[in-house]
């Protein structure tokens, strides 16, 4: 855990990115995302192949997390 100077460095250099504007302006690339993994879902139960459903939630947030990054 940050002291509180690093906290509230560490706040204001982010904060930015989750203003109501930066959250809407990343929509269309978290829906098509989320899409994916609904597509990837179905295929699984379509299947009946088991998987590990918290590994795919960790791999879309990764990959929402990387494309904001090069927004």
């Amino acid at each position: 855990m940050a002291d509180r100077a690093n906290h509230a460095r560490q706040r204001k250099a982010l904060s930015h990115g989750f203003s109501k504007q930066a959250l809407w302006s990343q929509e269309e690339i978290v829906n098509g995302f989320v899409t994916k993994l609904v597509s990837t879902f179905e295929r699984f139960a379509s299947t009946g192949e088991t998987f590990d459903i918290v590994k795919w939630f960790n791999f879309i947030v990764r990959l929402i997390s990387v494309s904001h990054q090069h927004s």
